[in-house]
């Protein structure tokens, strides 16, 4: 009984805890590509940005985002990047052309992702870039210049680059078509897996308070000397069916015995045993 009520609670703080750090992620922007909780990054590197990922998102449907915050909130680099590049859907949904960069000015923490589109192209090139362009000025508290530097870098890589629909440079082929607007709530994987987390949880639930149940059960009835139960138990898991067996072998050991529950009537009998 207690191993059953501490399996239930530490399932029931897991629950929590999955919600927080789904919860935690920044918000995707409402408006632009930007997202400076921190309150690191300053308007006009903010409109400078958000003024060039515009226009390349228009191009080709390429985005860069970035996302500033004080901390990660419990999640490691890796996994907060993940869940807010799904959660905002950077990038175009079929091209999978998105870059993210965050980062964590209370913990010291800096993640670049891009989508799977640009894995083998520019995937290795992203902690060139973020050693060359950002930690000097990172380290040295400049965050704005630091951003601000990374981000000149990385988009003239798109310039170069050849992406479909998107021959690199302000005049490159125009593309309405592939248009991504301003980054929107999406969902994403992350969305998926709390659902998942939820069922597995409330599924396990349920099978360990039926086991809390039978027990109780079992001991006012099932044991010698006890009165006949007043009613059959019919556990939820499948995996108790042993154990109703065990219940309905009882009940004939004890064909009659004293009512605690209202009778039901048909054709003026009692579907319960009575007692003589």
């Amino acid at each position: 009984m207690k191993q059953a009520k501490r399996l239930a609670a530490a399932l029931l703080c897991a629950l929590l805890l999955t919600f927080t750090a789904a919860l935690a992620v920044a918000d995707a922007p409402a408006d632009g590509y930007i997202n400076d909780a921190a309150g690191v990054i300053s308007s006009e590197t903010e409109e400078y940005i958000n003024g060039k990922v515009d226009a390349l998102s228009q191009r080709c449907g390429a985005q860069i985002a970035i996302a500033a915050v004080d901390f990660f909130d419990g999640l490691s680099s890796e996994d907060y990047a993940y869940q807010v590049f799904n959660s905002w859907g950077v990038g175009d949904k079929n091209e999978n052309n998105g870059l993210l960069l965050v980062f964590a000015v209370g913990e010291n923490k800096v993640w670049a992702m891009c989508g799977t589109g640009l894995e083998r192209s520019l995937g290795p090139k992203l902690e060139t870039y973020l050693e060359d362009y950002f930690y000097d000025e990172y380290d040295a508290e400049n965050y704005d210049s630091a951003v601000r530097g990374w981000f000149d870098a990385v988009y003239g890589w798109f310039d170069s680059y050849s992406l479909p629909g998107y021959q690199g440079g302000s005049t490159g082929v125009q593309n309405p078509g592939d248009a991504q607007p301003p980054i929107q709530q999406q969902g994403g994987f992350a969305t998926a897996g709390a659902v998942i987390t939820v069922l597995i949880v409330v599924v396990v639930l349920v099978v360990v308070f039926d086991s809390m149940r039978y027990t109780r059960y079992r001991r006012r009835y099932l044991l010698p000397g006890m009165p006949p139960p007043p009613f059959v138990y019919r556990p939820f898991s499948s995996l108790r069916i042993k154990k109703q067996r065990e219940v309905k072998n009882f009940c004939r050991h004890y064909p009659a015995g004293p009512r605690r529950i209202g009778l039901a009537q048909s054709s003026g009998k009692s579907t319960l045993p009575t007692k003589e």
